[in-house]
């Protein structure tokens, strides 16, 4: 980055301090490599100061620069520039946005650099796994593994038991880097069988694909089985296990209507909003940093075991109820009951009239119970005394932090 971009985003990041929406209400268009520039900075420094509002204005200004929908992008909308498409890539990769049209791009964007290595051998042993398997799977189950592997972009998939080790501080010392590499392959299978599950019940992915879920998921219990652990933990397992199943059993149960239709809820509009329903598909993701606690002598049952178990339950329930919100109005169209859209359902307000409804009536009901989660995740990790480093495990919560609100006022600047 030059010195002007540098120079314009600490003048800007100046203004922010005493007009929180100065960069909203003056975005600056100058060409667009530095415009990108700018706001990269600007990330870097605090992600929270890109706004709902901003979002909106650059979303855009995107659009006057794609050649094509999605990318890639150029002033002159006719000969992409490679620097200002890698830089618009590292700011939507920050923003969790993905697209196609600039994985070209993507790749030219400097490596990972906290676990880097870790990551990398992670990734190497994830392929190496397939290699007894039959050539005609392992062209099926590869890419599988790989669009996994591209959208960690927080590493928390590949790198949260090795996050968690250190968080532990001198404790983490005394587990096997093995153990860590074990852990991180196990999370990789086990998001895989969740994905497409997931997509499956949701209609997103052919049943065909359920055989490569079912592998993914004996993958993952069997990596667990073979660490060294209690009873207790083994029995734990199964049972989380056996819950994140029934869950899918549950969601294809209650979770599903006809918008066009006048049908009875199976279920109370509040169930769809407690932790317990938000986290039980996920729950299995604190199974790695439970196995390295038990491997510490603090099981399940423990009082550092229960803390650490409470804050990934409220951190889940965060990361599910954004998805939601984020996908309110395409799930309700699906016929699809989520926490998001529940009270739109039960409402039964009109089609036409979802959006404006969910952003005047519930948007500010799902903003509070998500920061009222996000606290409760802070308290039960800073209760934990055996995390000596809790900094490791925040960085997950940090992407959480912009304000849900903001999604209001990224409709509203782009709706203009």
């Amino acid at each position: 980055m030059t010195d002007q971009p540098k120079v314009r985003a600490a003048f800007i990041i100046k203004k922010i301090k005493s007009d929180p929406d100065y960069l909203t209400q003056n975005f600056f268009y100058q060409n667009a490599l530095n415009t990108f520039q700018v706001l990269n900075k600007i990330q870097a420094i605090d992600r929270r100061l890109i706004t709902g509002g901003l979002l909106g204005n650059v979303t855009k200004y995107l659009i006057s620069l794609e050649i094509k929908p999605g990318g890639p992008y150029a002033e002159d909308k006719a000969n992409p520039d490679p620097e200002l498409n890698t830089e618009i890539a590292v700011f939507l990769n920050n923003q969790g946005v993905k697209l196609p049209a600039l994985e070209p791009y993507v790749n030219k964007l400097p490596p990972r650099k906290a676990g880097h290595k870790v990551f990398e051998h992670i990734h190497r042993l994830a392929e190496k796994s397939l290699s007894p398997l039959p050539s005609s799977f392992q062209i099926i189950m590869k890419p599988k593994i790989e669009a996994v592997i591209k959208s960690d972009q927080d590493q928390q998939i590949l790198l949260l038991a090795y996050f968690f080790k250190l968080s532990l501080g001198h404790s983490g010392a005394r587990i096997d880097p093995e153990t860590i590499y074990e852990l991180g392959v196990a999370n990789l299978f086990l998001w895989l069988a969740y994905t497409i599950y997931d997509n499956i019940i949701d209609g997103d992915e052919s049943p065909d694909s359920l055989p490569l879920a079912n592998f993914a998921a004996r993958e993952f219990v069997t990596r667990l089985n073979k660490q060294k652990s209690s009873r207790e933990y083994q029995s734990w397992l199964k049972r989380i296990m056996a819950k994140m199943d029934y869950s899918q059993i549950w969601e294809r149960k209650y979770a599903r209507f006809n918008p066009d239709k006048n049908f009875v809820l199976s279920a109370a509009t509040k169930d769809y909003q407690k932790p317990a329903a938000l986290y039980a598909k996920s729950l299995a993701h604190c199974l790695g940093p439970m196995l390295i606690l038990d491997q510490l002598k603090c099981p399940p049952s423990s009082d550092q075991g229960k803390n650490v178990l409470l804050f990934f339950k409220y951190y889940l329930s965060v990361r599910q109820l954004q998805d939601d919100i984020c996908d309110f109005e395409s799930d309700y169209q699906k016929g699809i009951i989520t926490a998001a859209n529940i009270r739109l359902i039960k409402n039964k307000i009109n089609r036409n009239q979802l959006t404006d409804y969910f952003l005047q009536k519930e948007l500010p009901h799902l903003q509070a119970k998500i920061i009222r989660y996000q606290q409760m995740a802070e308290m039960y990790l800073d209760a934990a005394r055996i995390i000596k480093y809790p900094d490791y495990l925040k960085q997950f919560l940090s992407p959480l932090k912009i304000d849900p609100a903001e999604i209001r006022d990224f409709l509203s600047v782009y709706q203009k």
